[in-house]
């Protein structure tokens, strides 16, 4: 009788710390394959490798993640802080649940924050998102000193 009292108290402890931590927001660039384009009914029409740095003029994907807790995400906001000069850029709400799209218009530093709450509180965190020209070129070049250096 007293070890089953004593189990249950620590069972209920451990439980109720686990259910009073508080969020830990963290924003995640998620890979987007055609497939997944089609699946999530995405109209954006641009394929992302899940990097913050990404092809000017295409999309990358954010998404929200409480990774400190195990309650479900209540709210979440995403706000396009810092952009490069120039820029005409907007968050977009691509009709994903917790997700938004960042497509860039100017090469530069994108800074994005995001403010997410659980039943145990609010946190926030940064990214910073870089778009680059002609990404795929300047990996081909890469590649190719590399293989001559060989």
């Amino acid at each position: 009788m007293k070890q089953s009292i004593i189990t249950s108290f620590l069972v209920f402890a451990f439980a109720a710390i686990l259910m009073a931590q508080a969020p830990t927001a963290k924003i995640k660039t998620e890979p987007v394959s055609s497939e997944t384009l089609t699946k999530l009914g995405l109209t954006t029409n641009s394929v992302s490798a899940g990097l913050p740095v990404f092809a000017n003029q295409t999309y990358v994907y954010l998404s929200a993640n409480d990774v400190g807790g195990y309650l479900p995400v209540l709210t979440s906001s995403f706000n396009l802080f810092q952009k490069p000069g120039g820029s005409a850029a907007t968050l977009e709400d691509i009709g994903v649940a917790n997700w938004t799209g960042l497509k860039a218009d100017v090469k530069g530093t994108y800074k994005v924050e995001l403010t997410l709450t659980t039943a145990n509180g609010t946190d926030q965190d940064t990214i910073h998102c870089m778009p680059v020209i002609m990404l795929a070129l300047v990996t081909l070049m890469v590649f190719q000193q590399h293989s001559q250096a060989v």
